[in-house]
């Protein structure tokens, strides 16, 4: 029985340039950094850290994906409701959280 188990993998050259010198400096090699998150791995039942996406990409969808709502909803208001949501801000996050909440509950 062999003491060793080969992976081999594709990855970007440059991120790999990148991460084994940060690796280096680290003191450790790809193989042992690659023992040490298998090891993880199976020590935590599961990936070793959380996977989500960066607050800044979701909150830029979510900004755009409500952007995009409030100009469908003010294209459908009257005019004395486009003036009277303009001052009254409030009143339009209120429409705005009605609207998102609608689409998560039919989404969901």
């Amino acid at each position: 029985m062999s003491k060793s188990a080969m992976i081999r993998a594709r990855i970007d050259p440059k991120l790999k340039k990148q991460a084994e010198e940060v690796l280096k400096s680290l003191g450790l090699n790809a193989s042992e950094a690659i023992s040490l998150f298998y090891s993880q791995i199976r020590y935590k039942q599961g990936i070793p850290f959380e996977l989500k996406i960066p607050a800044k990409t979701f909150y830029s969808k979510v900004s755009t994906a409500s952007t995009n709502a409030l100009l469908k909803k003010a294209k459908r208001m009257t005019s004395g409701q486009r003036l009277e949501a303009f001052f009254n801000h409030s009143s339009l996050v209120g429409q705005m959280n009605k609207s998102s909440s609608r689409k998560k509950t039919k989404g969901d």
